[in-house]
């Protein structure tokens, strides 16, 4: 299209835009401004009789399939909003916790649609720009579209030392979910040491002192597994009788008893619930490792991984699902869903 181009627009709309400028979100100077704005707005109009039916549920967010036609209609009532886009406007009329989505918008764009929606107003909740938070979201919704991949939108943030991934991980984990923790006050509240790392019921307490709800499942090592980890492990002889005598000990003290599978992962994070996951880096004693599953294809697991200089990387599910156990801790395929 030309640099000049015009479009034709009816005398009755021509000055809509202007009129209602200081709608759009870079007008908006602060959420707490928007907020009372958008409460103020609902207040006059019950927006909600729009709604149909709940098709999704995301971490903090109820997704709403909305009767598209009926809300059209509003633009005589004052109703611009959502008659002029939704990408260049906020919906003032949404309720914070609600995405709402056109019950005529075709099926293979809903869940692009959904999770684009999402990581904007993510975004856009930690004081990013609209233009920004859009060109991120977009991205996301590319991804999902093209249909390789399903990958949830989460950050990355590479652990500052040895033995402090768990820390790490949970503040990915948490930035996620909208609340920013330094690594070093993470790190203090789940006992981690540099010598140690993290005892995985530490990151039980510490979740929950932090007003989050966790799930903690995995289950503890048998004896026989133990036996051939230690094995794999280069243990010999001596060396391996006390290593399997002290992973056993440990593996006793383990209080989860139900673990995860790679269809139970895929599940979770349709649901919008990366896994956290208690890895193994390599066979050897004392490489266990905390990193969080994001996405997948067909054969591999995403995960952002604060021991990866790049912050992401794909694992292909047979093996993920091989060096899924701890030694040091004694468990077997354990990880951690959070919610608000």
């Amino acid at each position: 299209m030309a640099k000049n181009a015009r479009v034709f627009q009816p005398p009755s709309l021509a000055d809509l835009y202007r009129k209602h400028e200081s709608l759009r979100v870079w007008r908006v100077k602060s959420l707490k401004r928007h907020h009372e704005k958008s409460r103020r707005l609902r207040q006059r109009r019950n927006f909600k009789r729009y709604r149909i039916r709940i098709i999704a549920r995301l971490p903090g967010v109820t997704v709403w399939s909305i009767d598209a036609d009926a809300l059209r209609e509003g633009l005589e009532k004052g109703d611009v909003d959502f008659t002029m886009g939704g990408h260049g406007y906020t919906h003032l009329y949404i309720p914070p916790n609600e995405i709402w989505i056109a019950n005529d918008l075709r099926r293979r764009s809903v869940v692009p649609t959904i999770w684009h929606e999402y990581f904007e107003r993510l975004l856009m909740r930690g004081g990013m720009h609209y233009n920004t938070a859009h060109s991120l979201a977009s991205r996301l919704e590319i991804t999902h579209r093209e249909g390789t991949y399903f990958v949830l939108p989460v950050g990355t943030h590479h652990q500052r030392e040895d033995g402090f991934c768990l820390p790490a991980t949970l503040k990915i984990y948490l930035s996620y979910l909208g609340r920013n923790f330094s690594e070093g006050h993470l790190a203090r509240l789940c006992k981690t040491t540099v010598e140690n790392g993290t005892d995985p019921i530490n990151v039980v307490t510490a979740v929950r002192r932090l007003g989050f709800r966790v799930q903690h499942r995995g289950r503890p090592l048998m004896l026989r597994e133990i036996q051939r980890y230690c094995s794999a492990a280069g243990a010999k002889g001596k060396e391996r009788k006390e290593l399997t005598n002290q992973v056993r000990r440990q593996a006793g003290t383990v209080r989860v008893h139900q673990a995860w599978t790679a269809a139970e992962v895929k599940k979770s994070l349709k649901k919008g619930r990366p896994v956290l996951a208690n890895i193994q880096l390599s066979r050897e004693y004392k490489s266990g490792h905390y990193l969080v599953v994001i996405g997948y294809t067909s054969n591999t697991f995403v995960v952002s991984d604060p021991n990866d200089d790049n912050g992401y990387r794909e694992i292909p599910i047979p093996e993920f699902m091989k060096l899924w156990y701890e030694l040091e801790d004694g468990t077997v395929r354990e990880g951690f869903t959070i919610s608000s």
